[in-house]
């Protein structure tokens, strides 16, 4: 029997008993035992949690959505090179029929004015037309012919915009995998804060253990007790603040990979980088064509000239092709239904004359917008690098601390360990072991951030540098 079941049945004796108790207790209870029912231990490293965190951004499911579109629109103006084919029907009823009389002199091309007796020989002729059940259909196929290349810029236009969604792809790529680098460090980092906060808890309990037994024996005065009980207590509360700060950031990195905020989470040791991976300056220059943000903007400019290509267009004649097969019947004239069908085709040419300046005003307007494409290019251009060599040299500082944080550390322990013998000896007073001790547990927790750092900078440097890809 699971803990939900068991927890189930237990409501049902405890609801038979005399006492109640609110159903409210009941419920909350019910769903925390589902949650610890349902919840599995996830592990995750830096690939794992880049996955998952790509596999759930929303924003990369609308740059794929928005791709898929673009491809749509490449279809729709590939479609528009080919012949167009469209049938249409028509069905008329009319019960009254439409009844006039025909001069038979105009029929034979005589005219009119004669002599009477014409008209006693030959008189009018009396016709009916019954238009009960018309019956219309044809087929037409339409295809252009020239329009000035309006239809080929449109193609080219459309498989631009799918690049632009592609390189949108990428784009949205890099920022999702930074975002998970940052919430996966950072929750790393309050891990191995957490060990921190408990290994200096456990040296002042067994500072506090040895001084209480000095007290006893005459050898250290209550002050010196209390000084050590209230450094623990601040111990203490750094280590709550600590795993606060620890499930903080486990909800965070929860989110971001879209799970439950309550999925508990293991992680892997983290691998560290080398000066070595780091590219000489000289080499930035090449590396602005690998960033997504300036290919969109080459693509950007483009499309500005296609789109000044198409106004231009715009100018040129249409030529235009249209052929037919029509049938027509169900008329009735004189008594006798008349059916017909016919084979058409027709050629039209229109040629743009007056338009008050709307086109000429379209053309500078396309300019204007290619002019200020290759503006923001060049401005980027400039942008990019800076932040290249930005983030390089914040990665260097980066390391240098981390290596500055380690040396530290050592002498830290190194000392630490000095000052507790001295002291066992009685050659060092109590405010400076708690001082040796201060100064660990800063070190510590310093080289923990240090490490964090150089594994965040990393991952911004290598997206400055359009080396951040896809697992």
């Amino acid at each position: 029997m699971t803990i939900l079941q068991e927890s189930q049945v237990s409501f049902e004796r405890m609801s038979m008993c005399k006492f109640r108790i609110p159903a409210f207790f009941f419920a909350c209870l019910l769903c925390a035992l589902n949650t610890y029912a349902g919840t599995e231990d996830i592990r995750l490293d830096r690939e794992k949690t880049r996955e998952i965190a790509l596999d759930y951004s929303k924003q990369l499911k609308i740059s794929k959505a928005r791709l898929d579109q673009a491809f749509l629109r490449e279809d729709i103006a590939r479609a528009a090179q080919m012949p167009g084919l469209s049938a249409a029907g028509l069905y008329f009823y009319s019960p009254d029929e439409l009844g006039f009389m025909l001069d038979p002199l105009f029929l034979i091309g005589m005219e009119s004015g004669l002599p009477d007796i014409i008209h006693e020989v030959v008189p009018d002729i009396d016709l009916s037309v019954g238009l009960e059940g018309v019956t219309m259909a044809g087929i037409e196929m339409d295809q252009v012919i020239y329009a000035g290349g309006r239809v080929r810029i449109a193609r080219q236009m459309a498989s631009t915009g799918t690049s632009l969604a592609s390189l949108d792809i990428e784009l949205n790529t890099t920022e999702v995998i930074a975002l998970a680098d940052a919430a996966y460090y950072q929750y790393v980092s309050t891990l191995e804060k957490e060990k921190a906060a408990e290994k200096y808890l456990d040296l002042l309990e067994e500072l506090v253990e040895t001084v209480s037994d000095s007290k006893e024996a005459g050898m250290v005065t209550r002050n010196d007790l209390l000084k050590v009980k209230v450094e623990r207590n601040e111990a203490t509360l750094a280590l709550q603040m600590a795993r606060s700060g620890k499930e903080l950031a486990r909800m965070d990195l929860c989110r971001i990979l879209g799970l439950p905020l309550h999925t508990p989470l293991e992680t892997t040791a983290v691998e560290e980088i080398s000066r070595e991976d780091i590219m000489p300056l000289e080499q930035y220059d090449q590396r602005i064509a690998k960033r997504p943000e300036y290919q969109m903007l080459e693509k950007a400019i483009e499309l500005s000239e296609q789109r000044e290509r198409k106004v231009r267009a715009a100018m040129f004649p249409e030529v235009g092709l249209r052929a037919g097969y029509n049938y027509l019947g169900g008329i009735e004239i004189g008594g006798k239904t008349s059916e017909n069908t016919s084979l058409s085709a027709m050629a039209l040419v229109r040629i743009p004359i007056f338009n008050w300046g709307e086109k000429r005003h379209a053309l500078d307007m396309a300019r204007i917008d290619k002019e200020v494409a290759q503006l923001e290019k060049a401005d980027a251009a400039k942008l990019l690098q800076l932040e290249m060599a930005s983030e390089r040299f914040m990665l260097e500082d980066a390391l240098t601390r981390l290596e500055l944080t380690r040396q530290a550390l050592e002498q830290a322990e190194e000392n630490l360990e000095t000052s507790q013998d001295k002291f066992n000896e009685g050659k060092e007073t109590l405010t400076d072991l708690l001082e040796a001790q201060a100064q660990w547990q800063s070190a510590y927790s310093n080289q923990i951030e240090a490490r964090a750092s150089v594994n965040v900078r990393e991952t911004m440097y290598l997206k400055a540098i359009g080396e951040l890809t896809v697992p």
